[in-house]
């Protein structure tokens, strides 16, 4: 199986071939769940992405106790983006029809401001090292 999400939690892939300035590191990380910031979509914003360490291609497909340790992590980002930015939208495309493009599930949190525009526009590859690293220092003071 070949998923470039798999490859991010392995740690033999670290960007993506359309965006290779770009790196992915892990943000958070426990036994079940790996947390990191997105690559720039066409519009230049990026979300950041939480996802199960094994590869579950839908949600229904995840078992019950590692949907409750996704939802405890979704939980904590969405605590820390709210207080960072105010709003934040949680998305999740669930099937082909659905805009799914990557087949391993997982969670968009897209920081909203108070004009309900994206936070996280026109980011570079140093300001993604940054805001990655912001987030990582954030996660790790939510026990």
């Amino acid at each position: 199986m070949d998923c470039i999400f798999c490859d991010f939690v392995s740690g033999k892939r670290k960007t993506h071939e359309h965006s290779p300035d770009f790196s992915v590191s892990p943000i958070f990380e426990n036994e079940h769940t790996f947390v990191f910031l997105g690559i720039p979509n066409k519009l230049k914003e990026v979300d950041l992405l939480i996802i199960p360490k094994a590869h579950y291609p839908n949600l229904e497909d995840i078992p019950a106790r590692i949907q409750n340790e996704l939802m405890k992590t979704i939980s904590v980002g969405l605590r820390i983006l709210m207080k960072k930015y105010g709003a934040c939208k949680v998305l999740l495309n669930n099937g082909q029809n659905a805009d799914q493009y990557v087949f391993h599930t997982h969670f968009h949190l897209i920081p909203k401001d108070e004009n309900r525009e994206h936070c996280l526009q026109n980011i570079d590859s140093k300001k993604h090292k940054e805001i990655s690293k912001e987030l990582k220092k954030e996660f790790a003071s939510i026990k």
